[in-house]
């Protein structure tokens, strides 16, 4: 079968991306959230809210949408999207995922925090997840929402920080890298990990910046899901 997803433009991203224009976006609070949904083919989709361009995938058979899990991703100029990486979880789970197209943090968190109040979203089943710059934005996005984000998956990040937590943080990460970052995210992994926030590193060998989205296997990205699915 072929799958046709609206929130899928490129799979090519490097750590030098074009310049974030979301900066140029002022925030527009936007109409009721509501989705396209037919319970017996895909939906993909893209719509506006919030000022923004929005692209959303529900994948089909899901009997009732309510209370479904939610994968949101940050797309085009912030991040060329995951959501084609992580289908098989997104399918296996009956997740809805959603990948803001333009905007800025202050567009991201006031979507975000109204769409996890509707009733087609599990706010305890929150999930975000991200790549090279991507993985760097999409991670302090989930820092400044982690009273809410059950858990973050950053595929092979160009940079992300620790500090301390909120106290009532849901937050774990899980990062999928290359073997030679390995250095580059220990440190950072193991201040996370004595803060409180449960985190671990899967490196791959053999694999390019490119390969993590396009060769990961079933395997590492299930793994990866099923550290962050059991909470922090």
């Amino acid at each position: 079968m072929t799958f046709v997803l609206l929130i899928i433009l490129s799979l090519g991203c490097a750590d030098e991306e074009e310049p974030d224009e979301g900066s140029n976006f002022t925030l527009e609070i936007g109409k009721p959230i509501e989705f396209k949904y037919d319970p017996t083919v895909e939906n993909s989709f893209e719509d506006t809210y919030y000022g923004m361009d929005l692209a959303f995938y529900i994948p089909p058979g899901i009997e009732e949408l309510k209370n479904r899990p939610l994968l949101f991703t940050l797309s085009t100029r912030r991040n060329r999207s995951v959501s084609g990486s992580l289908l098989p979880i997104i399918q296996k789970h009956g997740m809805i995922a959603v990948s803001p197209m333009n905007g800025n943090s202050a567009q991201f968190e006031a979507f975000f925090e109204a769409l996890i109040e509707t009733e087609y979203i599990d706010s305890s089943e929150t999930y975000m997840s991200g790549f090279s710059n991507g993985g760097r934005d999409i991670y302090q996005l989930a820092w400044s929402q982690q009273d809410k984000v059950k858990g973050v998956i950053l595929l092979d990040p160009s940079d992300f920080f620790s500090g301390e937590p909120l106290e009532n943080s849901k937050l774990s990460i899980c990062i999928v890298c290359q073997d030679d970052r390995i250095g580059q995210y220990e440190p950072d992994i193991t201040s996370l990990n004595e803060l409180g926030i449960k985190s671990k590193m899967i490196a791959v060998e053999g694999l390019d910046h490119f390969g993590i989205l396009s060769s990961l296997t079933i395997k590492e990205k299930t793994d990866c899901f099923e550290f962050v699915s059991e909470g922090n």
